[in-house]
């Protein structure tokens, strides 16, 4: 199979798709259009010259208008909240969209397959990308941890505290779901011996809160981060 190699000729600037004709063009070329330097160009010549600058003044300015970006971006501090509150208006605040968070135990097996860090993460990403939530909740790069909500006025920074207790009302959210899991299984739970040893090991797992609260919570606000981060160069445009 002949291979491919799109390339232009340095005679005339035609442009070749396959090595060997390539090679072929280059050896008549050079003997047909060696050009006396006094003489000019023909207008085919001087068409294929100026899309080739053209071209590459292009791809040059596409170069250039990027670094000119990162560099602005780098150089100015970022005032995330004053752009959020600008650019960003929420229909209402992440706490409320929190709020009526629903969990199944469809989701909470996220839980019992995994750990419970792994399982909330899972069900809050699920959660915020299936609903309006998305758009309350933002973190970017250049400001590393750093989660931002909408309270419903205006956005602020995500604090430990309110995390922890958004942590906690989503756990609280999972305890309730099993507990629907369980009554819609009463008759299961007195007569199969199977379906009571694994409803035992399910249960154990959901309150199994080892290492400490404060520490899953802390694992799921970096891994969320990690989820939901964007780099706030490519959608400010220089506005900030």
């Amino acid at each position: 199979m002949t291979s491919k190699h799109i390339t232009n000729c340095p005679n005339c600037f035609e442009t070749i798709k396959k090595t060997s004709c390539y090679e072929n063009h280059i050896l008549k070329c050079q003997r047909s259009n060696e050009l006396d330097y006094n003489s000019s160009p023909n207008n085919k010549q001087l068409y294929n010259i100026i899309a080739n600058l053209v071209e590459k003044y292009n791809k040059l300015q596409t170069e250039v208008d990027g670094l000119k970006k990162q560099l602005y971006v780098k150089n100015k501090k970022l005032d995330v909240l004053k752009w959020l509150n600008s650019n960003v208006k929420p229909i209402t605040s992440f706490h409320m969209y929190m709020e009526n968070i629903d969990i199944t135990i469809d989701k909470l097996m996220y839980i019992f397959d995994e750990n419970l860090t792994t399982g909330i993460l899972r069900i809050l990403c699920e959660y915020l990308e299936e609903t309006d939530a998305k758009h309350s909740i933002k973190c970017y790069e250049q400001k590393k941890n750093i989660l931002y909500v909408f309270d419903g006025e205006s956005w602020c920074e995500f604090s430990a505290e309110e995390f922890r207790k958004t942590i906690n009302h989503t756990y609280s959210k999972c305890l309730q779901g099993f507990d629907c899991y369980k009554n819609r299984n009463e008759e299961k739970m007195k007569t199969d011996a199977e379906f009571q040893e694994e409803y035992t090991k399910k249960f154990m797992k959901l309150i199994n809160t080892k290492p400490s609260f404060d520490t899953i919570c802390g694992r799921i606000k970096n891994k969320l981060y990690m989820e939901l981060k964007e780099s706030f160069a490519s959608i400010t445009e220089f506005d900030i």
